[in-house]
């Protein structure tokens, strides 16, 4: 008999997976909030509303399509390569804790946060280029302009909350190593 028996929906599934994304929403201060997921969400609804009454929606849900998948693909190897290097990098360098962030009661060392924002960045682009393969299948079985809104919406939120996540790692990477603290 195993003596740490789960007792919980993770002893048939693995959710091991989402550690980085509650350690990110453990460590993610408002201001980052504002940033990596407010401010992207505003612009996918108002960019949703704008498309919705040209009747253009279907349009570009076809044109996101056919480039998502590329775009995807090349930010997924961008952030295991960046994932690689930081790994591989000079642990010693980045021991130093980062100002006012905790997980637990311990303090955030600069390579774990890291760590944690660009592995946190990978989930979110294999997330969004599942989502997009799940709508090319989706919209030739049942597509209509409601769900063309919702993925429009949802395309534009995590291209944006990539590019955000991803904007903040490197100029924290760049001030980790060059900003004279």
């Amino acid at each position: 008999m195993l003596k740490n028996k789960k007792t919980n929906i993770g002893k048939f599934l693995y959710f091991d997976w989402l550690i980085p994304i509650v350690d990110y929403f453990r460590i993610v201060k408002f201001n980052e909030v504002i940033f990596d997921i407010v401010v992207p969400a505003i612009i996918a609804i108002i960019v949703t509303l704008i498309y919705y009454p040209t009747a253009l929606i279907q349009n570009a849900i076809i044109s996101l399509n056919e480039i998502l998948p590329n775009v995807l693909a090349i930010l997924i190897g961008f952030s295991i390569s960046a994932i690689a290097i930081i790994i591989s990098s000079d642990k010693k360098k980045y021991e130093k804790s980062v100002k006012e962030k905790f997980i637990g009661s311990d303090p955030l060392t600069i390579y774990r946060y890291l760590l944690i924002i660009m592995i946190f960045t990978l989930l979110q682009e294999i997330i969004a280029l599942l989502l997009v393969f799940f709508v090319c299948f989706f919209r030739a079985v049942w597509g209509n302009i409601i769900t063309d809104c919702i993925f429009l919406g949802l395309y534009i939120f995590l291209i944006l909350n990539i590019f955000a996540v991803l904007t903040r790692s490197i100029v924290y990477l760049y001030a980790s190593n060059y900003r004279n603290n």
